[in-house]
Formats: C-alpha cells, sequence, structure tokens
C-alpha cells in the first residue's frame, strides 16, 4: 500500500463550509474558455470508472438556445490549475455549460475561481449540480460510493460487504463514513449498508434502463435481489415495457426468492454455501453467537 495518506471522510466528503463556496460571492470574471481544462474522470454525472463523454447538441438541447441568444448566465466553477501556468485553469462544475458554449462559438465564459483541494473536487461538484437542477440519484449515490472507496482504500465492489460490517459493529468506522454521511444529509449508515450500496450490484442493461428513465432507481434495486437468478433479465424486459413501479418489482421478484411451502428441505450443500467465513464476519456479535450456539447443538447432536 502507498504510504500517501488518504484525505478523512469528513474533508473527501462533509466539508460544508468548502461546499459554500460554489455559490458564494458576485465575483465572477470571464476568461477566456481556452485556458480550461476538463479534469479526466471528474464528473459526477458519469462514473469515475469511465471516461466522460463529449456532449453533442442533442445532449444538450435544454441550455443551447438559451446560451446562444444570452450566453452562460451562471458562473462556472474553476479552481487554478497546478499542472500549467499562471492564467490557466481546472474545471470543478459546469461541464455541461463550458461545453455548450464551446459548440456556440463562445470564447470566454463567466467563472467563480477557487482554490479546492482534490479531495473536495468531487463533493464540490455534487453540491453545485444538485443547487441547479433535479439531483441523477444513480449517478450522485455511485459518486459517493468512489468518494467512500477512494477515502477507506476499499475496494469498489466490496464498498457493500464494509457498509454491513461497519453497521453491524464488526468493523470500526475509523475514517468517520457514518458520521460524514450523517452531516452531509446523505442519509443514515444503515440505508447505504442496506440498500443504496446495492446500485453496486446493477447489471449494465439494469443500470442503463435507469439512465434512460425507463425504470426507477428504486425499482431496480428489488432486481439485485434475484442475484444470479436467470430469470433477472427477463423481469428486467417485462418491467421496462410494462412501466413497472418498484412495488411491482418487488411483487415478481419474491415470487421467485420466496421459498414454497411445498420446497424441499434445507440441504447440507445449502448449510455449506451459507456458512462461510464471509458471511459469518458480516454478522453482527448477537447473531454470530447465536450461529455459534447452534453449531454446537448440531455437533452434539451428531456425536450423540
Amino acid at each position: 500500500m502507498s504510504g500517501k495518506k488518504r484525505p478523512s471522510m469528513a474533508n473527501a466528503v462533509g466539508n460544508v463550509a468548502v461546499m459554500a463556496q460554489t455559490n458564494a460571492g458576485t465575483d465572477a470574471r470571464m476568461v477566456q474558455v481556452s485556458t480550461i481544462s476538463v479534469i479526466p474522470r471528474h464528473n459526477p454525472r458519469y462514473s469515475r470508472m469511465e471516461e466522460t463523454p463529449e456532449l453533442t447538441e442533442h445532449d444538450l438541447a435544454d441550455i443551447l438556445p438559451s446560451i446562444r441568444d444570452q450566453g452562460v448566465l451562471s458562473p462556472l466553477l474553476l479552481r487554478p490549475n497546478p499542472h500549467a501556468a499562471p492564467g490557466h485553469y481546472e474545471l470543478v462544475a459546469g461541464h455541461r455549460r463550458l461545453r455548450a458554449a464551446i459548440l456556440v462559438g463562445l470564447t470566454q465564459v463567466p467563472v467563480h475561481i477557487r482554490e479546492i483541494a482534490d479531495s473536495d473536487l468531487l463533493k464540490v461538484a455534487i453540491t453545485e449540480n444538485n443547487a441547479r437542477q433535479k439531483p441523477d440519484p444513480y449517478n450522485n449515490d455511485l459518486a459517493v460510493l468512489e468518494q467512500i472507496s477512494a477515502t477507506t482504500g476499499v475496494p469498489l465492489e466490496q464498498i457493500p460487504s464494509y457498509l454491513n460490517r461497519l453497521r453491524n459493529g464488526t468493523e470500526e468506522d475509523v475514517h468517520h463514513v457514518g458520521e460524514t454521511l450523517a452531516s452531509m444529509g446523505l442519509g443514515a449508515l444503515e440505508t447505504w449498508a442496506r440498500t443504496r450500496s446495492r446500485i453496486l450490484m446493477l447489471s449494465q442493461e439494469e443500470v442503463a434502463a435507469v439512465r434512460a428513465g425507463q425504470l426507477s432507481l428504486k425499482a431496480s434495486l428489488q432486481l439485485t435481489y434475484l442475484k444470479d437468478n436467470p430469470q433477472r433479465a427477463q423481469i428486467l424486459r417485462q418491467a421496462v415495457e410494462g412501466a413497472w413501479s418498484a412495488e411491482q418489482v418487488r411483487a415478481h421478484v419474491q415470487t421467485l426468492t420466496k421459498p414454497s411451502r411445498s420446497a424441499s428441505r434445507p440441504s447440507l450443500d445449502d448449510l455449506k454455501s451459507r456458512l462461510t467465513p464471509e458471511k459469518l464476519e458480516d454478522l453482527n456479535d448477537v447473531k454470530r453467537q447465536q450461529v455459534e450456539r447452534q453449531l454446537a447443538k448440531l455437533i452434539a447432536l451428531l456425536d450423540s
């Protein structure tokens, strides 16, 4: 592991004072578009695991007419570019406005310039985006989970299990994840562990349906309970075609996941698949003790 010290969770996600800089003051000024660089994989509208796509006129149809007629009215947020000469900047928030300005041929745009640390970039961008328009729940939640991963050093795909360990008290919250989420108004740690982190379990097709507005995020999360069920893709298609609500998706999922009364009794293989070190580690102290007592009874029964 690198010796470089990671920023605290509070600094990375929860510094309200820094976030307030997004809309602070009236010190906007004009700068040349050519002096502004886009930070790779920074835009919170997209996963940091993907390259930010180059927006087209179709993507910006909602703001292009206004910017073409009146220019950019809401200043972009920049910071000095640490990799370039003075007078050059990096874009912190305002990717769509900058791209629209370029498409209509503007050479200058109004901006606010702030000194913003790397650890605060994502937080500031999310706050500024949400202040301007209706938040995108999928990308916002993904951005928060990616920030938790970057701050704690836990691989992104292991974040759901990590959050459950924090929730159960089987791992100490040394990065103050729960405290920071609550202080930011992002909800309780338990909610992220039980529900919101499940976006990492969505298939590519399910994510595409959510991003296209064909299925709500809440409805899509119900599909994750099907895990590797071969009917999962079929349920997704039916949900999209029927414009199912989350409650409708949940009802169909439950018909596939709840065992019928005529189902066979649990087998030894079923017990082996459930009794893994990873699953025991995710249990809280009370449940682990209960499992240990039941195992002791089982062993005593088999030995009698």
